[in-house]
């Protein structure tokens, strides 16, 4: 199941939004499935930024 967030985008002016059931969008985070299987609307280089970084220790 894929759903939107049932709030406004706290910045209309965001490089890109990702969608995918959640479990899915947590595994993209922590790199252990890849973006290509995401809806993205937008910039990827953001996203891919953001999964590159590390975690926090």
């Amino acid at each position: 199941m894929t759903t939107a967030a049932p709030f406004p985008c706290p910045s209309p002016s965001a490089p890109a939004a990702v969608y995918g059931p959640a479990s899915d969008l947590l595994l993209t985070l922590y790199g252990r499935r890849p973006l290509d299987g995401m809806r993205l609307d937008g910039d990827r280089a953001p996203v891919k930024e953001l999964i590159a970084r590390p975690s926090p220790a």
